[in-house]
Formats: C-alpha cells, sequence, structure tokens
C-alpha cells in the first residue's frame, strides 16, 4: 500500500512539472532500470554578458516521498557564459546545492519537488545575484576564502503562503494572479475554479506584497489560510 501510494505521489509531482514548466525550463525523465521519475530544472545565471546555464537535478527514489527524501545533484551545461563567469559558477554551485538539500530535508515525509525548485529559483534572484555583483565591483578575478565564506553564511528570509479564495473564474484575475508572481519573483502555482487556491513561494518581502495587492482586488472572500516563514 505504501508503495502504491509513494508511486502515486511521484507521479502527481512529476505531472505537475509537466503542466507547470516548458521543456525551456524543466524536463522529466525516468531512470532506465527502475523507472523512477528525475526531474531537470534547467536555471539560468545571469552575467554582463551571456548567462551561465545550470541544471538541478531531482531524482525521486523508492521510498519518496513517504520514507526516502528527494535526492538532489547539480551541474553546469556546456556552453554560455565566459571562462571567469563559468568558474565562478562552479565555485558557487555546492552553496545552491546546500540550500535545496536543506529545503527537502525540511520538508521530509511531504512532496518536497515544489520547494526546492522555488528555492532554486530565489537562490538564482537573491545569492547569485549578489555573488555575481561583488564579483563584478571588485577588478580581482579571484575573490577571496573570506569573502566566500561569508556568502555561504548568507540567510534568505524565505516565506510561502497558502490562500483560498471563493472562487478564482474571470480572466482578468487569472492573469493578475499569475502576472503579479512574476513580476515578484515568486513561485508557485493556482487551482482554478470553486474554491480558487493560490500557494506561492518566494522571499518574504514579495509574499507580503502580493498577499496586500491581491487582497485589494475585489474578490468575494479571500483568506490567507496558511503562512510559513523559513
Amino acid at each position: 500500500m505504501d508503495n502504491d501510494e509513494a508511486n502515486e505521489r511521484r507521479q502527481a509531482e512529476t505531472e505537475f512539472v509537466e503542466a507547470a514548466y516548458t521543456l525551456d525550463e524543466a524536463e522529466t525523465s525516468y531512470e532506465e532500470t527502475t523507472r523512477l521519475p528525475r526531474i531537470r530544472r534547467h536555471l539560468r545565471l545571469p552575467t554582463l554578458s551571456e548567462d551561465v546555464r545550470m541544471d538541478l537535478i531531482l531524482t525521486m527514489p523508492e521510498g519518496y516521498p513517504i520514507t526516502d527524501g528527494l535526492q538532489i545533484n547539480a551541474c553546469l551545461v556546456e556552453g554560455g557564459g565566459g571562462t571567469e563567469a563559468r568558474k565562478l559558477a562552479m565555485d558557487s554551485l555546492p552553496l545552491m546545492v546546500a540550500n535545496c538539500r536543506a529545503e527537502a530535508e525540511a520538508n521530509s515525509g511531504c512532496e518536497a519537488v515544489l520547494p526546492v525548485l522555488c528555492c532554486a529559483d530565489s537562490w538564482v534572484e537573491n545569492v547569485w545575484s549578489s555573488i555575481w555583483s561583488e564579483r563584478t565591483v571588485d577588478s580581482n578575478d579571484d575573490k577571496s576564502n573570506d569573502e566566500l565564506s561569508k556568502l555561504e553564511t548568507k540567510v534568505l528570509v524565505l516565506g510561502r503562503r497558502l490562500i483560498y479564495s471563493h472562487h478564482i473564474i474571470a480572466t482578468s484575475k487569472r492573469r493578475a494572479v499569475s502576472e503579479l508572481a512574476s513580476e515578484l519573483h515568486l513561485g508557485g502555482y493556482a487551482k482554478i475554479g470553486w474554491p480558487g487556491i493560490i500557494m506561492i513561494e518566494g522571499a518574504e518581502e514579495d509574499c507580503v506584497t502580493y498577499v496586500d495587492t491581491i487582497r485589494s482586488m475585489r474578490y468575494q472572500y479571500l483568506m490567507v489560510r496558511g503562512e510559513e516563514i523559513m
């Protein structure tokens, strides 16, 4: 029974990724021997010229999400970015993987794919931008170990909100829900219909702004049913 339940939950997460992301953003595949799902999230690390491309690889073991945790790795993709930018990205890659693994551990026993994908997006938006900004300000090509240690200890304040609405039907409301999340660099998903459900995750201050903004819209009923700050 546990195996059947785990398989159904893995399949549901895989189908969500296929529905929520384009092929340029994420791909799903299955191990040849075990047929267990694997997700590759295609990330782009902005630089002054061409973006560095990185793949976040999520593997769902047989017991996931009930008894086993999500397996997380990452690698740089060939092409994209200059030599110096790729070296900096390679040096920073373990920090991103560590952040994502910590997020998966925090969601042990639950579906962790969406929280981990949101964590990776937040890392690119916040931590990588800080790493690259400090690199471009400093004319020295090699960052000191002390500077990298400070980046390792940087703490991201992330937030999640689960928002319940009487319904989300109108085209304008559906567009506003999605466009506002994109503007604030928030991840998540929305259930359209009766009732309407919105889940967002990203920087805590952006989550607050999102909730305040949609509350100003004309909804018959709107309530935050879940809130988490990490």
